[in-house]
């Protein structure tokens, strides 16, 4: 699998005999794929776009094989950089054979009919979407970047990165199940020196929102300059510069100073080789030395451990009651869900985010044991299990 996806990026760059003709700035749907009967993926082109020059491309992977809704929010991004975005409505969360194999054939479609640049190729995807993006890009080795959103690597160590490559950026809601998960991997690829940052928002598990997803597109465009993959006019970088001092000026004027400090370090990180930075990092340093920051960075850490601890009670528990299905008390996980919910409080940001993170981490373990378990469920381990996404979600399921 490995070879095949190298000799599709490498050589498909140069396949564009066949192009059709589709319209710009709208998407569309579905698309067939050639020599398959059911598969098919939704396309969207830049107004900029034009079938003579060479374009650079998105292929996004939704996570429930939605391809429409895997492009809307990247919308934004395609019409300032000029991607072509594609989401293919058949490559969903699922066995990763299947789903390299449905990405070969997509992108050997796809680099049929589009002349791309083979140094402007982006990986995108959310939650399960976000790992198989990862793994295509570590097997591949023909990626320029990976825009995660809410997930970070499979489990399989032969996907996990290794070593420099692309680039990646992380983007997270502080509600998000997977947040923690997002701040080690931005750890793990640190102790590689692999390119990387982590931007993190208000927000739960989903696609993160368009102007979140501009940020990681800016941050990515300058990354491909200071590799000499596109460069940018010097006004450009000023501007891009400009533009993320703001951003950090708005985290610091909202009052959130871990985000303040994230994008202050991104700056410095980012922008240090082009413009001098001794300003942003005199401003990190005073941050960081503030009670606000000091306080909100324990109050993270001690939520992150308090996460840990709980879900670790609550997968054991989950297990014991799953094989036992006559001895699995609902009121046990009515009592506790609702002590943690009780945890709660406006007085610690940290602390409330983190109970909608363990409400919801129950809520999927209990749904994918419920719908992908092998072997399957038995009627009485998929009621336990619906019975246990009700009380981590009673307004929802009722």
């Amino acid at each position: 699998m490995r070879r095949a996806l190298i000799c599709i990026a490498l050589v498909s760059v140069f396949l564009s005999n066949a192009q059709q003709v589709y319209k710009k700035g709208s998407i569309i749907d579905s698309i067939p794929v050639n020599g398959s009967e059911n598969d098919h993926y939704a396309l969207y082109l830049p107004m900029s776009f034009s079938p003579d020059s060479l374009s650079s491309i998105v292929f996004i992977f939704e996570p429930a094989g939605r391809g429409k809704i895997g492009i809307e929010p990247f919308i934004e991004s395609a019409e300032s950089y000029g991607h072509i975005l594609v989401s293919s409505n058949n490559i969903r969360n699922g066995p990763y054979d299947r789903n390299f194999e449905l990405a070969n054939k997509w992108f050997t479609e796809v680099f049929s009919n589009f002349s791309i640049h083979k140094n402007q190729i982006y990986l995108a995807g959310f939650s399960g979407g976000s790992r198989l993006a990862s793994a295509i890009a570590v097997l591949t080795d023909q990626i320029e970047g990976v825009i995660a959103c809410g997930g970070g690597f499979s489990q399989n160590p032969a996907h996990t990165p290794y070593k420099p490559g692309f680039s990646y950026v992380g983007l997270c809601g502080n509600r998000d199940m997977n947040f923690m998960e997002m701040y080690g991997v931005r750890a793990y690829l640190n102790k590689l020196n692999i390119t990387n940052t982590l931007i993190t928002y208000e927000g739960e598990h989903r696609w993160p929102p368009s102007e979140q997803l501009l940020l990681a597109f800016d941050w990515l465009a300058v990354e491909a300059h200071k590799k000499n993959k596109k460069t940018h006019a010097a006004e450009w970088l000023a501007n891009s510069y400009r533009k993320a001092v703001l951003q950090a000026r708005q985290n610091s004027e909202k009052g959130w100073s871990l985000q303040t400090a994230e994008a202050y370090e991104r700056i410095i990180q980012t922008y240090d080789p082009l413009f001098t930075v001794d300003s942003i990092s005199i401003k990190l340093s005073q941050l960081k030395k503030s009670k606000k920051y000091k306080q909100a960075q324990k109050s993270l850490e001690t939520a992150f451990d308090k996460e840990k601890k709980l879900f670790a009670v609550f997968v054991e528990r989950f297990n014991q009651d799953y094989q036992n299905t006559n001895k699995a008390g609902l009121s046990w996980w009515k009592r506790e869900l609702t002590t943690v919910e009780g945890k709660s409080t406006m007085s610690d940001l940290e602390i409330d985010q983190m109970t909608d993170r363990i409400r919801s981490r129950v809520f999927v373990m209990a749904y994918e044991r419920m719908q992908h378990a092998v072997p399957k469920p038995t009627l009485e381990q998929k009621a336990f299990c619906e019975a246990i996404c009700k009380l981590a979600y009673p307004e929802q399921t009722n």
